[in-house]
C-alpha cells in the first residue's frame, strides 16, 4: 500500500474512550514501540508505563520477577510477542494504534503477568484495557491483587474477547479499600483456556485510573437553547454508564420517575412523554407524545444517578425554547445517524421545512489528509421538494463520522445536522486499495481477485489473494469468512478491516461471505530477481513470484525441509530467505532440500524487515540443471500417479531413455529403450516422495513429476 498504509497511524477513532480526561490517569501502557521477537532479540518482558501521573514507578512484568511468570519469546510459536494495535481506549490526547502486547500459545496456560503501580493519595481504582483474540486463544482472564507480592486475593474473572474486533475490558477495584493510598499495588493477570500454539489474546492501551468523579450529563438541546424544533426528541448522554443510586440497574421502567418534563419551569404543566435508555446505559432518549408548542419555554430535568463506582450525581436540569410558528425551520429526517453506506451507493437525503424557500445541502466528509471538512453537495434547491437522491462518489474514503447538513440557502443559521454515520470505502482493485486506503480502514474489494493459497485454522485461516497488479493477505483468525474457497477461485466483494502485522499488510474480514465469480483459474506468476524483490518489496507483496536459476546452499542430498523454517536461497550473488509452511498445508515439509539450480515459485512475504519467499508445494520447485532445454508436450501419459510398484509411460515418439531423479536432482535409475509402446518403470524400491522423470527422445528432453506412495 502507499506509504500511509505502511506507516501512517490512523487517528480517526471508531470508539475513542472519552471519559478519562477529568479523572486521574495513574499509568498507561500504549505498547507502541513493542516489537515481535527475532532470533536475536525477544519481545520486551519488562514494560514501563508511557503515559500518566506515575509512569516512573509503574511497570508490567513478564520476566519471572515481581510475582510474574517467565514468558517465552522466540520467533516460532512464542508465548510473548507483539501484534498490530488499536486506538480504542487510548487515553492520550493524540491516540495512535501502534503495536499491542500479545499473549500466545497453549503452553502459556496458567501463566501470569504482573502490573506494579502506586496509589498514594488516590482511591477508587479501575483498570481498563483494549483486548481482542483468536478462537483458539485464552478464554479466561483471572485477576488478583496484592500489596506485599506474597498474599494475592482474587478480584475479577472475565471472559476473554476471542474475536477479531477490539473491545474494552474493565477491572473494577473501587470497592477494595486495601489498595487505596498504597505505596505499591500488584495486580496479577492469569490467562487460561488456549487450545493451540497460535491462539492468542492481544492487550493494548491498558491504563489505571482513579475513578472519583460523578457521571457528567450532556443535554440535547443544550441549556437555554432557542428556536428548537417542535418535533425535537431530547437526549441526555452521560460520559459513562449509569445506574440507580441504590446500585441497581437503571431500566426503561424507571425513567418516568427519574425524568421531569414540564412547560415553563419545575412547577409547570407536565409534558407527556416516553423514555428509554440504551444498552450502554449512557443515553436517555425522551420522546414527547406530541409535537411541542411553538414559542414555548420548556423545563427538562434528570434526577440523581451514579456510575458503576458509586459516584453519585446531584441531578441536572435545563430549559429551552421552541421556535416561533413563523420562524424558518428545517428538520433533517434521513440520514439520522448510525447508518452504514458504501462508496458509489445511491442514497436518499430527506427533510421537512417551514418558511424556507431554498436549501443548501452539505456533507461532512473525510479528505485525502484524513481530516473532515464540509463539502457542498447542492448549492441551492427548492426546500419544498424534501428529497435529494445522491450517489456517493466511488472514491469516497472510509470514515465513521460522516454527516449531512441542510441549511436555509439564505440563512445558514437555520439548519439541521444528522448524527454520525459510517461510509465503507470500495476498492476497484488491490492497487486502488493500496493507493487510497490506510490501516484501520474498512474496505470492500469490488473487483475480482484470485485465491492463490489457503492456510489452516491453526494458522489463522489465512488466505493469499492477488490480481494483475498487487497481492494481499487475508487474516481470518476468528473464521468470519464462511464462503468455501479453493485455490484458483476468483472472488469479489471481500470486505474487511485493513491492518499491518509483522511487516505484512493484511485485511481482516468483517463480512461472512464473498462472491465466487469463477473457479479453476491459474494465478499469474511474476518473474523477479532476488535483487529486485529485496530492494523494492511492496510491488510484490503477497503475490506469486518466480526466482529463476537459484539454489539452496545448505542442500547436501540428505538435509530435509523443516516446518515453518527459513533457508537461504541464492542466485550466486544475492540471497533471500525461503520459508516453509506447516505440514499438511504443504508437502515441502520433510522432503529433501534439492541440490542444483531451480526455478522457485512462491508467495512474496516479509517478516518484520526480512523479505522471504514461500513455496506452496513441491510443484513450485522446478529443476533447472541438466534439463534446461526440456520440450513441452501435453500428450505424454504417465500413470498411475501416485504409483506404488510400477509407473507406466506411453505415447512418446522417438523414445531413447528414461531417467528417474530425486527432488535433489540425483539420478536414481536409468532405463534405455527404443520402444514407442508402453514402458513400465519399476518404482517399488523407491521411498515415498516426489520424483522427477527425465524423458529423453530423438527430439529432445521432456520432464514430468510423479509421486511414489
Amino acid at each position: 500500500m502507499k506509504k500511509t498504509l505502511l506507516s501512517l497511524v490512523f487517528i480517526v477513532l471508531a470508539g475513542f474512550f472519552s471519559n478519562v480526561s477529568a479523572q486521574t490517569i495513574i499509568a498507561s501502557w500504549s505498547f507502541d514501540g513493542l516489537l515481535a521477537p527475532t532470533s536475536e532479540v525477544p519481545t520486551a518482558s519488562v514494560i514501563q508505563a508511557d503515559y500518566g501521573s506515575s509512569t516512573s514507578n509503574s511497570f508490567i512484568y513478564l520476566d519471572g520477577t515481581n510475582g510474574s511468570s517467565s514468558w517465552i519469546s522466540v520467533p516460532t510459536s512464542p508465548e510473548l510477542t507483539a501484534f498490530s494495535g488499536t486506538t480504542l481506549n487510548d487515553p492520550r490526547p493524540t491516540p495512535a494504534s501502534g503495536m499491542a502486547l500479545a499473549l500466545a500459545n497453549n503452553t502459556a496456560n496458567g501463566k501470569s503477568l504482573v502490573i506494579k503501580f502506586s496509589t498514594l493519595a488516590l482511591s477508587k481504582i479501575k483498570v481498563l484495557l483494549a483486548t481482542r483474540g483468536t478462537s483458539t486463544g485464552f478464554d479466561t482472564h483471572s485477576w488478583e491483587w496484592s500489596t506485599d507480592n506474597i498474599s494475592y486475593t482474587a478480584c475479577a474473572t472475565n471472559a476473554a474477547n476471542k474475536t477479531s474486533t477490539w473491545s474494552v475490558e474493565t477491572v473494577d477495584l473501587t470497592s477494595i479499600e486495601a489498595i487505596n493510598n498504597a505505596a505499591t499495588v500488584y495486580l496479577k493477570l492469569t490467562v487460561t483456556g488456549a487450545t493451540s500454539s497460535s491462539g492468542n489474546n492481544r492487550i493494548d492501551n491498558l491504563f489505571i485510573i482513579e475513578d472519583s468523579q460523578a457521571p457528567i450529563p450532556d443535554f440535547d438541546p443544550e441549556n437555554e437553547a432557542t428556536d428548537v424544533a417542535i418535533g425535537v426528541i431530547p437526549t441526555v448522554t452521560y460520559n459513562e454508564a449509569i445506574r440507580k443510586t441504590d446500585g441497581n440497574a437503571l431500566e426503561n421502567s424507571d425513567l418516568a420517575s427519574l425524568v421531569t418534563f414540564k412547560k415553563t419551569d419545575a412547577s409547570g404543566d407536565n409534558v407527556p412523554f416516553s423514555a428509554t435508555i440504551d444498552d450502554s446505559k449512557k443515553v436517555i432518549t425522551i420522546t414527547p407524545s406530541a409535537s411541542l408548542d411553538n414559542s414555548q419555554l420548556y423545563y427538562l430535568a434528570v434526577g440523581a444517578v451514579e456510575d458503576l463506582s458509586g459516584n453519585e450525581t446531584t441531578g441536572s436540569n435545563i430549559t429551552f425554547t421552541t421556535v416561533s410558528a413563523s420562524a424558518a425551520t428545517i428538520t433533517l429526517t434521513a440520514p439520522a445517524g448510525g447508518e452504514t453506506y458504501y462508496a458509489g451507493q445511491n442514497v436518499d437525503i430527506t427533510w421537512t421545512s417551514a418558511n424556507v424557500d431554498n436549501v443548501k445541502i452539505e456533507a461532512w466528509v473525510v479528505d485525502s489528509d484524513r481530516t473532515y471538512k464540509w463539502e457542498t453537495l447542492v448549492e441551492t434547491m427548492p426546500a419544498a421538494s424534501g428529497l435529494l437522491n445522491f450517489i456517493i462518489p466511488g472514491d469516497a474514503l472510509y470514515g465513521t463520522q460522516y454527516q449531512i447538513r441542510i441549511s436555509d440557502a439564505s440563512n445558514a443559521a437555520v439548519n439541521s445536522v444528522s448524527g454520525d454515520f459510517t461510509l465503507i470505502a470500495v476498492a476497484t482493485s488491490l492497487t486502488d486499495l493500496k493507493n487510497r486506503c490506510i490501516i484501520n480502514d474498512i474496505v470492500k474489494i469490488s473487483s475480482e481477485v484470485t485465491v492463490t493459497f489457503l492456510r489452516s485454522s491453526a494458522n489463522r485461516n489465512q488466505k493469499y489473494i492477488q490480481d494483475s497488479g498487487a497481492g494481499l493477505l487475508i487474516d481470518d483468525a476468528s473464521a468470519i469468512l464462511t464462503t468455501p474457497l479453493a485455490v484458483g477461485d476468483n472472488i469479489q466483494n471481500l470486505e474487511g478491516k485493513l491492518g499491518y502485522y509483522n511487516g505484512m499488510n493484511q485485511i481482516v474480514p468483517t463480512k461472512t461471505t464473498v462472491s465466487v465469480a469463477s473457479s479453476g483459474n491459474t494465478p499469474v506468476v511474476t518473474s523477479v530477481t532476488i535483487a529486485e524483490i529485496t530492494a523494492s518489496f511492496d510491488p510484490y507483496e503477497a503475490r506469486l513470484v518466480k526466482l529463476v536459476n537459484v539454489n539452496f546452499p545448505i542442500a547436501d542430498g540428505s538435509a530435509t525441509f523443516g516446518s515453518e523454517k527459513t533457508y537461504d536461497l541464492t542466485d550466486g550473488v544475492n540471497t533471500i530467505k525461503f520459508f516453509t509452511f506447516e505440514a499438511p498445508e504443504s508437502d515441502i515439509v520433510g522432503s529433501i532440500i534439492p541440490m542444483g539450480n531451480y526455478d522457485v515459485t512462491g508467495l512474496a512475504m516479509r517478516y518484520n524487515t526480512t523479505v522471504e519467499i514461500a513455496s506452496r508445494t513441491l510443484n513450485d520447485l522446478s529443476v533447472v540443471t541438466g534439463i534446461e532445454n526440456a520440450l513441452q508436450r501435453d500428450d505424454i501419459k504417465v500413470y498411475p500417479v501416485p504409483a506404488s510398484s510400477l509407473l507406466n509411460l506411453s505415447n512418446v515418439p522417438g523414445l531413447r531413455s528414461v531417467e528417474v531423479l530425486d527432488i535433489a536432482g540425483k539420478v536414481i535409475k536409468t532405463i534405455n529403450t527404443s520402444s514407442d509402446e508402453v514402458v513400465g518403470i519399476p518404482v517399488s524400491g523407491l521411498t515415498r516422495g516426489t520424483y522427477i522423470l527425465k524423458i529423453n527422445t530423438t527430439e529432445g528432453t521432456l520432464v514430468r513429476r510423479f509421486v511414489k506412495q
